[in-house]
């Protein structure tokens, strides 16, 4: 799994989301719960089936997945009694790299009421997944929200939960701890759960 490239390439990605900047700029890349709940709500209406948006979203923050590998999940690399699935050809600037992932209890909830339409879980165009997210936020007013800003929101959550950086690593599929220890020292005040009691948190069922 481990490779100098990966490296490079989580070292980028982390830095650059935890420093929240873009070209020099601080923003900030976390969505509220009531952003995520309009998002929801509007794609729920939105009679859009071929691009569940609001089951995409909800994957991407408790599985940490990029949208392009959400679109290429299958089904036969999910190994639900170890709650890990197989990431294929994930993002990384010297070629694409294959690796296994911790998939969370609700990610594991989402995927699991999918239906069944083919190979993939979530038989979405990846570009069309990023368009129409960008619409949707742009409709409902949220200003500067990136599907991707949803990936370090899973890390920041699973953090401020109290999870050490190894079980963190697990899941976001970070090749070098060193990464994932620039999140930690934002969150030494306590654990908590920012979606303790949410309406829309999916509930796996044993």
């Amino acid at each position: 799994m481990a490779n100098s490239g990966g490296e490079v390439s989580a070292a980028f990605d982390v830095a650059t989301q935890t420093k929240m900047i873009k070209k020099g700029e601080q923003r900030n890349l976390r969505p509220t719960v009531n952003e995520l709940e309009q998002i929801i709500e509007l794609s729920d209406h939105s009679g859009r089936a071929e691009i569940p948006l609001g089951e995409l979203v909800l994957f991407a923050i408790f599985s940490a997945r990029r949208q392009e590998e959400i679109t290429k999940l299958r089904w036969n690399d999910l190994n639900r009694e170890k709650k890990r699935i197989l990431v294929r050809e994930a993002k990384d600037p010297v070629r694409p790299v294959s690796y296994w992932v911790h998939v969370p209890d609700e990610a594991l909830a989402v995927i699991e009421r999918q239906p069944r339409k083919g190979e993939r879980i979530f038989p979405c165009d990846s570009k069309s997944v990023s368009a129409r997210f960008t619409r949707m936020v742009k409709l409902l007013g949220i200003e500067d929200l990136r599907f991707h800003d949803l990936r370090h929101e899973a890390a920041s959550y699973r953090f401020e939960r109290g999870l050490q950086i190894h079980r963190v690593a697990q899941t976001t599929g970070q090749r070098s701890w060193a990464t994932l220890k620039r999140y930690t020292h934002l969150y030494d005040f306590g654990e908590q759960d920012k979606y303790a009691g949410w309406r829309y948190r999916p509930n796996l069922k044993i």
